[in-house]
């Protein structure tokens, strides 16, 4: 299954206080990690996606990561 890692998002929604500005790793349909600002995952990634120029704000409609363009 392809591991995706949505990489350093201009913001970022998580529902928590946790810091997620590196951005998350995806793995399938679920969120596997959220990676802290200046941080690398410790997940295994098989693919990046460039999130620096979109809001990431998973679960708000499908599929379950929604970019919305600057």
């Amino acid at each position: 299954m392809e591991t995706v890692w949505i990489k350093n998002p201009l913001a970022i929604y998580t529902g928590t206080t946790e810091d997620a500005g590196g951005g998350i790793v995806v793995m399938g349909s679920r969120i596997v990690e959220l990676v802290a600002s200046n941080q690398e995952p410790t997940t295994t990634i098989t693919s990046v996606i460039d999130a620096s120029q979109h809001v990431v704000t998973p679960g708000l409609s499908m599929p379950i990561i929604t970019f919305i363009k600057r």
